[in-house]
Parts: C-alpha cells; structure tokens; sequence
C-alpha cells in the first residue's frame, strides 16, 4: 500500500515537474520572441551600430587584458639619442625606469624576468628595477646609472597622476594624459597645452567631476561618441550604397589598424561623431544643426575647420542654386567663429605650441613622403613609418573612386583632412601619426564598404587589418608609438 502511494507521489510530482518545464520553456520562448520582435523594429543603423561596436569595444577589451596578462613588465633596450638605455615599464603598477645599458664597460641587453626584475642575456644576472642593481649573479652589486632622460620623459605623464587600475590603465598613454591635464588643470602658456583643443578636455572634466576618475570619463566619452559615429556613418552609406555595404562599413572602420585609437581616450572618435552626425544633417537641410556641429568639431580638433568647405558646398548646391537663400550660409559660419575664438583665447599660440614643442614646421606635402622613402634607404625606416606611408598614398588615391561613386562633398572632405596633415613634418617622425588622422577620412571607408560585396576585397580588407591591428594595439598599449 505505501508503495502504491509512494509510486503515486512520483508520478505526480515528475507530472508536476515537467509541466513547470513546459510553462518556463513556453515563457522563455514568448520573451525571445517578443525581444526579437523589439529589436526588429530598431533602425536598422541602430542595430548594426550596436551590433559592430559592442563587438569591438569586447574585442579590443579581452586584447588588452591577454597584453596585460603576457606583458606585466614592458621591456625596451632602446637607443635614446646615442645612449644606449633600458626603458621598462610596470604594467600592473603603471610605474616607470629608466637605466643606462651600460655596466663595466659592457652594453647590456635585458629581459623581462619577474614582476620588478629584469634579466641580462650575457650574465644572466638578476637586476631590481626599483634601484638599476644586480641582486645576483657575475653583475652582483652593479648598480646601473640614471640617464639624462627620466621615466617621466620616456613614458609621458605630463603632469597627471596615472590610474592604478591595471584595465583601465593600459589606455593611458602619450596624448591622453595631455587632455586630462587640460581638464584637471585648465591652459597654460609655453607648457604644450594650447596645442589640443577645448571641447574634448572640457567633456572630461564635467563627467569626471561627476565620476571621481577622468581616465575613465574620458574612455566613456570616446566609446559613446564612437557609437553614435556608427550609427551616422551606417545612415550616409544606407542612403548611397544600400545595408549590406553600410554594414561592411562599420566592419572595415573597426578593423583598420589604428581603429582602436575609436575606444581609446583620444579625440578621433569625438570628431568623428561631429564630422558624420554635420554630413547627416546637412544633407536633411538642418542648417543650425550642421553650423553647431561643425563648431563642436572644430573645438575637437584643427581640421575641425575644414568641414566649412564640404558642408558649404552642399548648401550651395541644394539651397542656393534653387533658392537663393543665404540664412544656411551664416549658420555654417559658427564653424570658423568657434575657430577664431580659440585662437582668440590662446593668444594665436596654438600653431606655435605645436611647433616648439613637437618640433613641427610646415613643409610641402612631398617631402613629408620623400624623407620616409628615404628612411628606409638609410635603415632608419620601420613598419609605422612603412604603414604611414602606405596609408598616406593609398587614402589619397582613393579619393580617385570616392569621386566617382559618392557626391562632391564626400571628394572635397576627404582630400582635404587626407592632405592638410601633409604640410605638417617632423624632421625626426616623417608622416607621424598619419595612419591615425587617416581614420578621420570616413568616405574611404564608404567605398571600401561598396567594394567589399566582392569575396576577394572583403577577405583582403580583413586579413590584412586584422593581424595589423592587433600588433599596433599591442605597441600602444605597451607603451610604443603608433600614431
């Protein structure tokens, strides 16, 4: 009898059970299908924006955590201007040494050995970074002498402290602490502040103040910036090309080598916003949108500017041809007032700053790519300059195509950001940072984005960037220059 009733029990409880599985799997389903019935009624550029930077931002996101985990010590027997040096630097502590290479007459070569000491490849002594001495080994007791350049020299702090939290830390490197000095401790004459523009720090410090940690306001605005970018490169390349090449867009733009400069706390993803979202609401005749957008732009960055002359084409063509109205005209002068009232505010030292202390002068374009192309004759040249150099030629005959297959504007707006950096040279870095300023010429990617429905093209775009864009992310973040 009990038997009969536990066996009763049982049964009902596993009918029970599997009625409950039903009912969860029923609900589940009808929340899938109600979130996809959602999400399809989203703008298509919308969701493929989502879509491609969420996949980055992950991407470029478990990358840095590998270099971390890999790398802990950053090792570099370099040469600084004749003297042969070891720069190292503490990737978990964001601290940095600097030594002379030289002991007993000897030039060393050094390895990364535990977290704070460094290995010789001769003696194979064991040396503390802390203090440059040999802890053991034939060297025991050497110490290693300071050089005329210290660790604030070789790794740029540039008057702020750095972030000790490791993840975040890892992006902060060369320019971006120059805009968190700006926001935490405004211009200063002759210090090479007056060089970077105000919008970008001027973000940093009202969502920092707010946050507690500028670093990290800074990355926040960079990423939300780059998203809504997307979302307005998608929307001009959709009205031209169609989604599928939108699509690939987003994709090629995410995987050019320098694209991770888009997640990093600099001013590409902040301009790039303001140049697409200017573009987008020129061609919807919203005049006061465009002036205001093309001012942010220019308060972003010098080249901001430079979008007077595309967007002014547009109001030429589509109102003043037909209308012969000239209100749009006077709105897009906000763009060269924003301009002019920097320069008002730096006194004119702007260009000045940039060329003392980045030892800038204007050049013409050619010599900016002869003294590369020399580089390599005379054994200096390496793979930045071999890429900018690639880049710098490639983007500019692209615009051949551009012409072709996009209007006017997208022509005069990629000539234009392509060439200007081109009369700027440093006698030390030809082409410097090109293959950066290059990600601001968004049209190249449009077209890369049509030719793409082609097997060929696609798989070169991707297997070309891709491994590129990994090794220069990796130099970033490892504290070597990129762009």
């Amino acid at each position: 009898m009990n038997t009969n009733r536990v066996a009763r029990l049982l049964q009902a409880a596993f009918f029970f059970v599997s009625k409950v599985k039903k009912g969860f799997a029923r609900m589940v389903n009808n929340f899938i299908k109600a979130l996809l019935t959602y999400w399809n009624k989203i703008d298509p550029a919308w969701r493929s924006a989502a879509i491609v930077f969420l996949a980055g931002r992950l991407f470029y996101t478990l990358w840095s955590l590998i270099i971390l985990y890999l790398f802990p010590t950053a090792i570099f027997n370099a040469d600084l201007f004749g003297t042969p040096a070891l720069l190292a630097f503490d990737m978990r502590l964001e601290k940095g040494y600097v030594y002379s290479r030289e002991a007993n007459g000897t030039i060393l070569t050094f390895e990364y050995l535990s977290p704070g000491q460094v290995t010789d490849t001769s003696t194979h002594s064991t040396w503390s970074l802390e203090n440059g001495i040999a802890i053991e080994g034939k060297f025991a007791g050497i110490s290693l002498h300071k050089t005329v350049y210290a660790a604030e020299d070789v790794f740029p702090y540039v008057g702020v402290q750095s972030n000790l939290n490791p993840p975040l830390a890892l992006w902060q490197r060369y320019d971006t602490n120059w805009y968190l000095t700006i926001a935490q401790n405004g211009y200063h004459a002759n210090d090479g502040t007056m060089a970077f523009f105000p919008l970008y720090p001027l973000l940093i410090w009202f969502l920092g103040s707010i946050l507690r940690n500028d670093l990290l306001a800074a990355l926040l605005i960079s990423n939300f910036t780059l998203f809504l970018g997307m979302y307005f490169l998608f929307a001009l390349t959709d009205d031209i090309f169609g989604q599928p090449a939108a699509q690939r867009t987003l994709i090629y733009l995410l995987i050019f080598p320098t694209s991770f400069f888009f997640f990093a706390a600099y001013t590409e993803a902040p301009f790039f916003l303001c140049a697409t979202a200017a573009f987008y609401a020129a061609h919807h005749h919203r005049w006061g949108l465009t002036g205001f957008l093309g001012a942010l732009a220019t308060l972003t960055r010098m080249q901001g500017i430079l979008l007077i002359i595309p967007l002014g084409y547009i109001w030429f063509r589509d109102v003043w041809q037909k209308k012969r109205s000239i209100q749009p005209a006077l709105l897009l002068l906000l763009i060269p007032l924003a301009f002019l009232s920097f320069q008002i505010f730096t006194g004119g030292k702007s260009a000045t700053s940039l060329e003392l202390h980045w030892h800038a002068r204007t050049a013409m374009p050619w010599e900016n790519i002869w003294l590369v192309i020399r580089s390599f004759f005379d054994g200096k040249g390496n793979l930045i300059a071999g890429f900018n150099l690639i880049v710098a030629v490639g983007f500019l005959l692209m615009c051949i195509p551009i012409s072709k297959y996009l209007p006017l504007e997208y022509s005069l707006y990629a000539v234009l950001v392509l060439l200007i950096p081109l009369f700027r040279i440093n006698e030390n870095e030809p082409l410097v940072s090109y293959g950066r300023y290059a990600l601001a010429a968004f049209p190249v990617f449009m077209v890369w984005g049509r030719w793409g429905k082609n097997p060929w093209i696609n798989r070169l775009v991707i297997y070309i960037g891709l491994p590129l864009m990994l090794y220069f992310c990796a130099k970033f973040l490892l504290w070597s220059w990129v762009g």
